[in-house]
């Protein structure tokens, strides 16, 4: 039996230990206490006194606007496969009229019997189709079809390459700027009624109930702490998970978001924090897809997935479970280290070179053997119809090794 100094040295020790941890894990941002309490959930100002609509080229966007107080059907909640094996790109290429002659498959029947294979693997199906039967049929293999949908737009990015600076205002929470608030209550408003139309799309009928589950692209370095981007990111979360019940949300981000706080590789060179941003997709998403796109181990050491996973487990050690990451199998990425220059043509069904195949493996490989990482349920790739035919199989016989 211990002696009374002896529990009281351990209980100090406990409490010391404890002391440190929650040193080290980053508490929710203050600005966004509403990430636990809902708040005034009123509509904001009309969307078209902040943004046009109009000019949202996101397909989600296009999908019916529920009726007024039409609330999402109750369903038991879908679960993920143990194993997550998860490709997005899809669509319905043997019914599409049209084929770009820039899409690595000589027709859209070969791209249909390439994903046809791609579907003997995957248990996650990310994309856009309009056929009931299809969605249905994954659901009876247990395999989960999630709408793609884009973020912030319309009005995200004035130009290409220029985001709207509004997003990159910083926020203050204790005296707001009413321009902000009006800003982040309309906009909120609107991506969350976006993000749930997928679940009230019922297919005219042929799929009762709607889909079951979103894919939300992205986070990105916009979101850091004490933004506005942030701020919306949150509210739009928030509200969306208010209106969709139990249906299931992934999110992408970019891998600045992982790297909160410090700079892992060539990501987040600034340090900047994502607290509020975690917690949110924490809170309100089921599945966390950080991107971390490669074209080179030169440029982005196999070490970085599990430099970035220790620092996700460091930061917000909740989401650990419902992350795993995303790879890159564009041929935009993968040319690099087959000697292609930027710009260079690629003809439908070029095979892969030996050295992009080795690098996807290879990421692969870092991720099922990093300390941290290994801890990841399943792997994510973007995007199927930006790979090179001969990337496909590839894809498929490294995804069955390493995530089983």
């Amino acid at each position: 039996m211990r002696s009374p100094s002896s529990f009281l040295r351990h209980a100090t020790w406990l409490a010391a230990a404890a002391a440190l941890v929650a040193a080290c894990v980053d508490p929710a941002d203050p600005s966004d206490d509403d990430l636990i309490d809902p708040g005034n959930d009123a509509l904001g100002a009309a969307a078209s006194a902040v943004f046009d609509p109009s000019v949202d080229n996101d397909p989600c966007a296009t999908m019916s606007i529920p009726a007024a107080g039409a609330v999402v059907a109750s369903r038991p909640l879908v679960a993920f496969p143990t194993q997550i094996r998860l490709m997005d790109g899809y669509n319905d290429y043997r019914s599409l009229t049209s084929w770009s002659a820039g899409e690595h498959w000589p027709t859209a029947t070969a791209a249909a019997d390439s994903m046809d294979s791609v579907l003997d693997t995957m248990n996650v199906i990310a994309g856009r189709t309009n056929d009931a039967a299809f969605v249905k049929r994954l659901r009876t293999e247990r395999k989960i079809f999630a709408v793609h949908c884009t973020d912030y737009f319309p009005g995200r990015k004035i130009t290409k390459d220029q985001e709207d600076p509004i997003l990159a205002q910083a926020y203050d929470a204790l005296n707001p700027n009413p321009e902000h608030v009006t800003y982040i209550d309309a906009k909120s408003d609107y991506l969350a009624d976006k993000w749930s139309r997928p679940f009230f799309n019922d297919l005219g009928g042929a799929l009762p109930g709607g889909f079951d589950a979103v894919l939300i692209d992205e986070a990105n370095t916009e979101d850091r702490d004490g933004t506005v981007s942030s701020r919306l990111l949150v509210q739009s979360l928030r509200k969306l998970r208010a209106r969709i019940g139990n249906r299931r949300v992934i999110v992408y981000s970019t891998a600045a978001l992982p790297a909160s706080g410090t700079t892992v590789g060539p990501f987040n060179p600034s340090a900047y924090t994502f607290r509020s941003a975690l917690s949110a997709i924490d809170t309100f998403a089921d599945l966390y897809i950080p991107e971390v796109y490669v074209r080179s181990f030169a440029a982005v050491p196999a070490a970085t997935f599990d430099a970035l996973a220790k620092n996700l487990e460091l930061r917000r050690p909740t989401l650990m479970s419902k992350t795993v990451f995303g790879l890159g199998i564009g041929w935009s990425y993968l040319r690099y280290p087959c000697g292609y220059r930027v710009g260079d043509t690629v003809a439908p069904g070029t095979p892969l070179c030996a050295e992009a195949r080795t690098l996807l493996r290879g990421q692969m490989a870092a991720i099922r053997a990093g300390v941290h990482s290994r801890a990841f349920g399943g792997i994510a790739f973007y995007t199927f119809y930006q790979a090179d035919a001969g990337t496909i199989p590839v894809v498929e016989a490294a995804a069955n090794e390493y995530f089983p």
